[in-house]
């Protein structure tokens, strides 16, 4: 079972619960967590379970998982039931006053919105120890929106990066949220999923989506004018197989699909990213060898699988997919969502 304890607002440890718990981690978004408490249990008092306190999770094979306790709150009979949202929620709660168009790294735009963030009262978020400077970003901030949506739309700007608020603790042992923003790691872990073995099948098991695009075309709008410049790139095999699908975009980021960063890199990487359909997974993921110790977001696993997809003149799947989420029950269930790597 998973350990539960209860901080206040200001991270200040106040009790330690005895619940069965169910909480989700998302891609470079944030998760919920979902419990019920008995009315005549000694913890249900407004002091433990008032909106705004935090709450962390922790599992011995399994990452932590931390965030605060807000809306919706229900109560039936006998019971009250309490949602949680992870740290990076904490942005939907302040509005952007935008207006100002910003350059810099991802990771110090990350670091500045942790600024001000606290500025409108400490949220507990801290930068990190791995957060990467690669590449450059530029952002014009809306005044209609949050904090949320403008961190939102910069981290979708680089699918090869995500962003993580990891729980921990300050000198005084309050409790923090410390961001991350890194490269997702090209190592591929010793744990290969496997049908039959460590995974079960979820409906639909196998989803292929996106727009087949193969003959792209770009335009730079870099901060320099040599960044400046058109690019027109296709993918013949891909137009050969599926026929021609066309699209003209605009750079606004460098690095946004894992390029190098010139102009002609991204747009080349964004080719490669259209070209074919991508699958989406669904497992339940079994607590077999060192299954549920590997399954982390962003992680990069070996799949086989026997019964969906198309392989060679039959029927399968084989090679690497990276986790994109995670929801787990105590009941044992450990489900995922994965994407065919790139």
């Amino acid at each position: 079972m998973s350990r539960v304890t209860i901080y206040d607002r200001f991270g200040i440890l106040i009790a330690e619960m005895d619940v069965l718990i169910k909480r989700s981690w998302v891609k470079n978004n944030y998760g919920t967590a979902t419990f019920s408490l008995s009315t005549i249990d000694s913890k249900c008092r407004r002091e433990i379970i008032e909106f705004s306190n935090h709450i962390l999770i922790q599992h011995d094979k399994l990452p932590d998982w931390g965030g605060v306790i807000m809306t919706p709150r229900s109560w039936g009979n006998g019971a009250v039931n309490i949602t949680a949202y992870s740290a990076m929620w904490k942005y939907k709660r302040i509005r952007s006053n935008g207006g100002t168009r910003i350059f810099q790294t991802p990771a110090s735009f990350i670091v500045r919105l942790i600024e001000r963030i606290n500025a409108y009262g400490d949220a507990r978020i801290r930068a990190g120890s791995s957060l990467d400077g690669t590449g450059m970003y530029s952002l014009a901030m809306s005044d209609s929106g949050t904090m949320y949506d403008t961190l939102k739309t910069m981290v979708d700007a680089f699918p090869y990066y995500w962003i993580d608020f990891i729980p921990g603790f300050d000198d005084s042992n309050r409790l923090i949220f410390n961001a991350t923003w890194s490269k997702y790691n090209t190592d591929v872990v010793a744990t290969t999923l496997e049908e039959g073995n460590n995974i079960e099948a979820l409906d639909p098991i196998l989803t292929e989506q996106g727009d087949i695009i193969n003959d792209l075309r770009t335009a730079s709008a870099g901060i320099s004018l040599e960044d400046k410049q058109e690019n027109a790139l296709l993918d013949q095999a891909s137009i050969d197989y599926y026929g021609k699908g066309s699209r003209t975009e605009n750079l606004t980021t460098n690095s946004k699909y894992g390029g190098s960063g010139t102009p002609y890199e991204e747009t080349l990487a964004r080719l490669n990213w259209y070209k074919q359909p991508r699958k989406l997974y669904n497992f339940k993921v079994l607590d077999i060898g060192n299954a549920w110790r590997d399954v982390r977001i962003g992680t990069l696993m070996p799949l086989r699988l026997y019964n969906v997809g198309f392989q060679g003149s039959g029927f399968g799947a084989s090679g690497s997919v990276r986790v994109i989420g995670m929801v787990f029950s105590e009941d044992g269930r450990l489900e995922t969502v994965c994407e065919e790597s790139t």
